[in-house]
């Protein structure tokens, strides 16, 4: 009897005392000294437990690399075209048919992109091979059968627009079946009758009104090309020389080729 109301006061004392005084600091009745410690990481199967498998599997890591590799083609293409449809210095000529074939393959990257970013859920596109390895080879497979590769004669005809001609009136871009004229950053009217290794022909209508009308040759095989140029406004005419260059086009681009590379 007297074990059970000496337990019965302890319990009453410990929960009508203040927490410090449930504590002796001088005899360290109660306290635990803070003190160097020491954790054991020992395998779980030492206590009969065996680890998951990864969902990283061999097969898993070869599709993030082709994912890796098709999300650079695809923002390769996606970019050039983009430049190309939005970002021309001049209006093509959107009934031609180079016009036709630079949309065509705008909308086809425009398509494979969107596939492999997935803005609206981006764990169905191609960051979900990360984020969720055990749904990798899924979403690999629905990408693989959706996405479109380009061949080197998918893109034969950007060899249309390879080079433009810097002239003493502008820089000559290829428009479509024609080439058009950007002077100085403003957009002017031209019509180019031909550009060969011989001569460059052109008819240009300036804002202002002045016409300027000329015809350059070229004598070494079509990289440099000097002539007259008869600038008309208003009745008046003016004689000048003018030069012109070919040089490659900042908007020509070529086959996607995949860079040697090691994912972490």
């Amino acid at each position: 009897m007297q074990t059970c109301v000496k337990a019965a006061a302890s319990l009453l004392e410990y929960a009508s005392t203040s927490y410090p005084n449930q504590f002796d600091y001088y005899n360290n009745r109660g306290l635990v000294p803070i003190g160097l410690s020491k954790t054991a990481r020992d395998p779980i199967y030492y206590i009969g437990l065996k680890p998951a498998a990864s969902f990283v599997t061999p097969d898993v890591e070869k599709a993030r690399i082709e994912l890796a590799h098709m999300l650079d083609e695809a923002d390769y293409y996606y970019d050039k075209t983009q430049q190309l449809t939005k970002g021309y210095p001049i209006d093509w000529d959107q009934n031609s048919a180079l016009y036709q074939k630079v949309s065509a393959l705008a909308n086809k990257a425009e398509a494979n992109h969107n596939l492999l970013i997935n803005k609206n859920d981006p764990n169905e596109g191609a960051l979900g091979c990360w984020n969720t390895p055990d749904r990798c080879m899924e979403l690999y497979n629905k990408i693989v059968s959706r996405i479109t590769h380009f061949t080197a004669a998918d893109l034969a005809f950007t060899e249309d627009f390879h080079f433009t001609y810097s002239t003493c009136e502008g820089n000559l871009h290829r428009t479509g079946d024609g080439w058009g004229l950007d002077a100085k950053g403003q957009t002017e009217t031209t019509k180019v009758a031909k550009i060969d290794s011989g001569n460059i022909n052109f008819d240009v209508v300036e804002k202002d009104g002045t016409e300027a009308i000329g015809t350059l040759k070229s004598n070494d095989g079509g990289n440099n090309f000097s002539g007259t140029v008869d600038r008309a406004k208003a009745g008046k005419h003016t004689k000048v020389n003018c030069t012109a260059k070919k040089d490659t086009s900042s908007f020509y681009f070529t086959q996607w080729k995949p860079k040697v590379q090691e994912l972490i």
